[in-house]
């Protein structure tokens, strides 16, 4: 977006947005002197209206009572951060976002005027005395924008409210500002008598915050810095979140790429809607599942990660009305698998296949599933697959046989001919009723090539955590030292190395109250609860109504990088809403709620709904959830993990009724 590009020009530095001008030589005048004179000059040069007309149809800063029926904004977007420092007198530092991507567009700009000495944070309380010559850290709004960032229509200054400003870096080439602000009032204001529009509109924000920061400039054609620096993403100084919504178009499906510290989230170009995606390890490549050739088709095809690049791998085909669709995507750890599940005509028969990445002439799919007991049945599906460690085996669970009886099934990837080996038979599952029995949920590979999977048999009284050895005997055992009857596994998941297992459970002291824990991943040592175990079944409403409560009995605990902390998603607060929390892998120290969605006490809606994922260094989380508004998911970040109940960071926000649905956080 053009409004995003920085722009040097001798002394002149143009706000990103082109709404303000700060010490340039050729904006509008200020009331006390010319640019560059050491005086603030926020004039609005792109403005289509006039508010410099003065006089009588002007009013001071104490005459905020006239203002009335404010426009109220619980948390502020914060799309499309960016942020830069100018040196020019009077120096500052200078961050803007946005309500939204597409015009008309509200800006919200923070100003930080550095003095000599000064020490952070800096706090600063807003008043009616407050005046843009005056303001230490001045915050304006302007509304009406095109997507350019000209033809304001309106514009605010704050004068009520709080901003906390904790980092503002003085360094043109590289820095970071961080900042929140609480019930910002901001006024209609003439920039140019700098003083409050009589009978002026106004808005009432109770929360905002920036985190971002910035790189040397790249050119336009995307080549080495203007400066001479360096924009190598894989220089260990950056990296990238991957995540997939309507955020652009409400039904309409893309895939989004934001580059950390300090990039502007975008739609990918990939020329179609897409239907689901995956990226490599080492984030360089992307596998997406899009309808470029034909509209409705969702064939598989493999780009560099920033969308360029595109190749067709597999192409699927239409069936009279139906159309086939690739509706999961799994790269091998290695990265030179691609294992995908696909309905392939769109008649309702999906199975799992794998194709090689590079592609290439005469390369083609291979089938991975086993054959259907009953041929053409839709009601025999695959649930889950996963790639074993080592790149060579996928396991499937699903109910290929009979109905509702799920199995297990392994099959080495790599064969010429891949023939799929029975793992869980549909005797050991057992007769079913109208429910699904046998495996369910997530299966994963050990290190030792063993698998790790939630069951549950028709002679069990409830889920619980096996283990498959393929080249042991008596292969199928529960896992040692897991859960025990009438206690219950929740999800879990292994740590990066493989060598611990995170799940969550209840206890035969307290059914219904899940706790974390965290073992060998062998079972050869008794798991440790790393919880609190202050989680209760019972609501707080003072009820007698038993409950599941505490972590996530559907979405899997998440382990940082570097095997350390373990992010997961609980209803700890018995008020029906999934929020955001953080625990040591060791126990020590207890959980801390990192994020709250919030909401009033009967919005049971309010969740978070994927599994979080972590920054490559461990110290940052991303997940998606409707902390903003109920049902409107959008992808938020967390810039640390050691701050309870933070303000998060809107990465992408969404349209009315669109949602961010998926999302990586890649190197």
């Amino acid at each position: 977006m053009g409004i995003w590009k920085r722009e040097l020009v001798g002394v002149a530095f143009a706000v990103l947005v082109g709404v303000s001008m700060v010490g340039c030589a050729d904006g509008g005048s200020s009331s006390d002197g010319g640019a560059g004179s050491g005086n603030r000059d926020l004039s609005m040069s792109t403005r289509d209206d006039d508010m410099t007309t003065g006089g009588d149809d002007m009013t001071t800063g104490a005459d905020l009572a006239a203002q009335s029926g404010c426009t109220k904004i619980a948390t502020w977007p914060g799309l499309q951060q960016q942020a830069f420092y100018d040196s020019v007198a009077p120096a500052s530092t200078i961050a803007q976002s946005t309500d939204k991507l597409t015009a008309p567009l509200r800006v919200l700009t923070i100003f930080d005027y550095h003095s000599m000495g000064e020490t952070y944070p800096k706090a600063i309380n807003y008043s009616s005395a407050d005046t843009v010559q005056s303001c230490e850290v001045c915050t304006t709004l302007d509304e009406g924008c095109n997507a350019d960032g000209l033809g304001c229509t309106a514009s605010y200054f704050a004068q009520a409210g709080s901003i906390t400003v904790s980092k503002s870096s003085t360094d043109e080439n590289m820095g970071h500002f961080t900042a929140t602000a609480k019930n910002v009032m901001l006024v209609e204001w003439d920039f140019t008598n700098d003083v409050a529009v009589a009978g002026g509109k106004c808005f009432e924000i109770a929360s905002i915050s920036y985190d971002v920061g910035w790189v040397p400039p790249v050119d336009d054609d995307g080549g080495a810095p203007v400066d001479g620096g360096t924009d190598d993403m894989s220089a260990g100084t950056t990296s990238s979140l991957l995540f997939q919504g309507d955020f652009v178009t409400n039904n309409t499906t893309v895939l989004g790429r934001v580059t950390l510290p300090g990039g502007t989230p975008a739609a990918l170009g990939l020329g179609g809607e897409v239907k689901a995606f995956d990226a490599t390890v080492d984030g360089k490549k992307i596998a997406v599942a899009l309808d470029a050739n034909t509209t409705g088709r969702y064939d598989l095809y493999v780009a560099n990660a920033d969308g360029t690049g595109v190749k067709a791998l597999d192409a699927l085909s239409v069936n009279g009305t139906n159309k086939g669709a690739i509706t999961e995507i799994q790269f091998s750890p290695d990265g030179t698998l691609i294992a995908y599940r696909a309905d392939l005509d769109g008649t309702g028969l999906r199975d799992i296949y794998v194709i090689p990445t590079a592609g290439g002439v005469g390369v083609t799919r291979k089938k991975l599933s086993p054959d259907r007991g009953v041929a053409a049945s839709t009601l025999l599906q695959p649930s889950k697959f996963a790639w074993s460690r080592d790149s060579k085996y996928v396991a499937i669970s699903g109910d290929y046989n009979t109905d509702h009886v799920v199995q297990l099934f392994l099959v080495d990837a790599t064969a010429a001919t891949s023939t799929p080996v029975i793992a869980v038979t549909a005797a050991q599952v057992g007769t079913p009723g109208t429910a699904d029995i046998g495996v369910t949920g997530q299966v994963l590979w050990t290190p030792a090539g063993k698998v790790i999977l939630k069951s549950k048999f028709a002679t069990d009284a409830g889920f619980v955590l096996r283990t498959f050895n393929p080249t042991g005997v008596g292969s199928l055992a529960l896992l040692p030292n897991g859960p025990v009857l009438p206690a219950q596994p929740a999800t879990f998941s292994l740590s990066p190395d493989g060598t611990k297992i995170a799940f969550g459970a209840d206890s035969v002291a307290a059914l219904n109250a899940y706790e974390l824990y965290v073992m060998p991943s062998d079972g050869s040592a008794a798991a440790m609860r790393v919880t609190s175990g202050t989680t209760s079944a019972v609501p707080p409403d003072g009820g007698t109504a038993v409950v599941s409560q505490g972590v996530s009995f559907t979405i899997a605990p998440s382990w940082s990088p570097d095997g350390t902390k373990i992010a997961y998603v609980a209803d700890a607060l018995l008020d029906g809403k999934n929020d955001a929390f953080v625990v040591s892998a060791s126990g020590v120290g207890g959980e801390k709620r990192v994020l709250t969605v919030g909401g009033v006490a009967t919005d049971a809606a309010r969740d978070v709904n994927v599994p979080i994922v972590w920054s490559p260094d461990s110290t940052q989380l991303a997940l998606i959830g409707d902390q903003p508004a109920d049902d409107v998911f959008v992808l938020l970040r967390l810039p640390n993990v050691t701050t309870a109940d933070q303000t998060p960071i809107i990465v992408q926000g969404v349209p009315l009724n669109g949602d961010i649905t998926d999302v990586r956080w890649t190197p």
